[in-house]
């Protein structure tokens, strides 16, 4: 999704723009049923409501004020900067997020609902 944002304003051409824009949507709708499945393996099962909850809040609040901001910024330093920012800011999350979830990210933490060994 980052590659599209920011090869979104090098095309002045709209079927190139209905292309990037189809490509970004692809990742969109890749990307969210994993974010579910993280957030299903980080909560334990009696905050787990509360996770996707937040998670969908987020989601929704960005959808809402996203395009103000854009449509602000676009205004205020040009037609390509928002697209430019947007996938600098994506691009910078994929190295940010590894970082964040170490071992969790690549299965090294158990699933919460997983039988515990209980010691004794």
């Amino acid at each position: 999704m980052g590659l599209s944002c920011l090869c979104l304003p090098l095309y002045a051409a709209l079927a190139w723009m209905i292309g990037w824009g189809t490509l970004k949507a692809l990742g969109l709708a890749a990307a969210l049923p994993p974010q579910k499945a993280l957030i299903s393996d980080l909560t334990e099962a009696t905050t787990r409501g509360t996770a996707y909850g937040l998670h969908t809040c987020a989601t929704s609040l960005g959808s809402a004020v996203g395009p103000l901001v854009g449509g602000w910024v676009y205004d205020t330093w040009g037609h390509t900067t928002p697209f430019v920012l947007t996938g600098v800011i994506l691009l910078a999350s994929l190295a940010w997020v590894p970082l964040l979830l170490g071992g969790h990210l690549w299965g090294g933490a158990p699933h919460h609902d997983e039988p515990r060994a209980v010691s004794s």
